[in-house]
């Protein structure tokens, strides 16, 4: 359903460029002051609106340009944000020169059977390629080993003819052509798509065929720094020896990383499913394969062992990264904080690719006057993984030392508003503590269906929206119900404030469907779906 509250015959303006942000809700306002806001339910919040809204704009006689709101994955080639990689990149120094494995999936003529098509530089045109068919799978294999760097490390080209007509395909990496890694993949095209129907490249992230044929999609090896095949050493990222690649047949049955449908133009004949042009490389390591070393034992840094009155947001950091092997790099570090000194029970334990050297303790994680231990252990690039490092302890400062911040004031919405959105942007006043020094760390937010707050219906705690949010879509409220809202503080030693007095906001109001309304200087009107917006679903 789409419900607007809007000001008639008032000129819409084209909607700007979101930065590909998700939108469910938009604001539109005029000049003098009223006001258009649409929101659209969708099956899930990513999911893109792919048309526009004459339909809905006309029964107001609402002049508008053109509304299209793009998913929150980079765009075709040519726009801003886009990763296309064109064939003649001069970050490419290196092409696939053999393959393996080639089985045909259904659909694919005896024309389009040619590996050897996809080996050597992308072509970029709609003939020299190799069709898969439908769930059809090839290997392709390289003169020296594919290598983790910074950025993208090796693209995929496909055929495509234009930039939404796009098959897809999942992507796998192997450093020994046995065991395999995928890719992590997303995909936000709401519905099935015909033999020569569109998809949005910004609904697409994680698969091969996300760009038209002479521009490649880019694929990032760190983005599997932490996968347990990585972590084992089953699959190294500086040397990946062979990329798989497995069409995706277009018709739902296959699914995403996150369990939904994946749809791309389907039914396709003749060379049907994924057509490869060709895989270029970005990094390569040209070092003979030997053995690896694993990286050498951590030192610890900070907290210093024994420390004494350590914050409880303190920051612990370790020595640098060191490894018997000239090039290995630093690819991943485990983390771990326990109470006991021989970690029979673990508190905190996190494997992170980003930080490798140095980690925030998270709030609310350790409490005043405890003593805890900590270690870590690094990871290089090629699988090894080094011993545990020593064991530091501290013990946290006292937190009674230490006063809560005073009690929040809310601000919008007002105590006793009505017909608030059912998507509320939230608001208090700015944080406070008797401790001029003290941070704001944290905000909890709460809404509840119950004056007493016994019935939670939206419970968020974050470090980023501190002094306004807004609920997301998957919180939506019911419309026309009453709802309470309170918050509460945290400051940077852990302590929280006593929760702010409650206040009281009822939703707007639902007409019938297709009726319109008079709602202060505005109008409310409400759309199904299936009358206006059937193309959007």
């Amino acid at each position: 359903m789409a419900v607007g509250l809007c000001s008639a015959n008032f000129p819409i303006p084209l909607l700007p460029n979101q930065g590909r942000q998700v939108l469910t809700h938009l604001l539109f306002v005029e000049t003098r002051g009223a006001k258009l806001e649409i929101l659209i339910k969708r099956r899930r919040p990513l999911k893109a609106l792919k048309r526009t809204l004459p339909p809905l704009l006309s029964l107001l006689l609402l002049t508008f340009s053109a509304l299209a709101i793009a998913g929150p994955y980079p765009p075709a080639f040519g726009e801003p944000g886009s990763t296309a990689v064109a064939k003649d990149a001069p970050a490419l120094i290196a092409w696939a020169t053999g393959w393996q494995h080639y089985i045909v999936g259904d659909e694919a003529s005896e024309t389009w059977q040619t590996p050897e098509e996809s080996l050597g530089p992308a072509e970029g045109t709609s003939y020299d390629i190799v069709s898969l068919g439908r769930g059809g799978s090839i290997i392709l294999t390289f003169d020296w080993p594919i290598s983790n760097g910074e950025g993208w490390d090796f693209a995929v080209f496909e055929n495509s003819f234009n930039d939404t007509n796009l098959e897809l395909a999942y992507v796998e990496v192997s450093s020994n052509g046995t065991d395999f890694i995928r890719f992590r993949n997303d995909s936000l095209t709401p519905k099935p798509v015909g033999r020569y129907g569109a998809i949005d490249p910004t609904d697409v992230d994680g698969l091969a065929g996300k760009y038209r044929q002479g521009f490649g999609t880019p694929l990032d090896l760190q983005d599997l720094a932490v996968r347990n095949e990585v972590l084992n050493g089953k699959v190294h990222l500086r040397r990946i020896t062979h990329v798989r690649l497995v069409d995706i047949v277009g018709d739902g049955t296959c699914l995403d990383t996150n369990g939904d449908a994946i749809y791309d133009p389907y039914p396709t004949i003749q060379s049907a499913g994924f057509d490869l042009d060709a895989i270029g490389v970005r990094y390569e390591d040209t070092q003979p394969a030997g053995d690896n070393h694993p990286p050498d034992q951590p030192l610890l840094s900070l907290p210093a062992n024994g420390a004494t009155d350590v914050p409880l947001t303190t920051i612990l950091t370790t020595g640098g990264f060191s490894d018997p092997d000239e090039g290995d790099h630093h690819l991943v570090t485990t983390w771990q904080i326990s109470n006991d000194p021989d970690f029979s029970t673990i508190a905190f334990e996190e494997t992170t690719s980003t930080k490798l050297s140095e980690l925030a303790v998270p709030l609310l994680l350790l409490q005043g006057g405890d003593t805890y231990c900590w270690r870590v252990r690094f990871y290089d690039d090629c699988g090894g993984k080094s011993l545990w490092s020593g064991v530091y302890s501290f013990t946290t400062e006292v937190s009674s030392t230490n006063n809560p911040p005073d009690q929040p004031v809310l601000s919008q919405p007002q105590n006793d508003s009505i017909n608030i959105s059912s998507l509320p942007a939230l608001e208090a006043e700015a944080f406070s503590d008797p401790e001029g020094g003290d941070l704001h760390e944290l905000t909890r937010w709460q809404i509840s269906s119950q004056a007493d707050f016994s019935a939670i219906v939206f419970d968020q705690t974050t470090s980023t929206d501190l002094t306004s949010t807004v609920v997301p879509h998957e919180s939506e409220l019911s419309y026309g119900e009453a709802y309470y809202w309170r918050v509460k503080f945290f400051d940077n030693h852990g302590a929280d404030s006593v929760w702010s007095e409650a206040f009281t906001f009822t939703t707007t109001k639902v007409p019938e469907s297709g009726k319109a309304g008079v709602s202060g200087n505005g109008c409310f009107i409400d759309v199904a779906a299936s009358d206006v917006f059937s193309s959007l679903f």
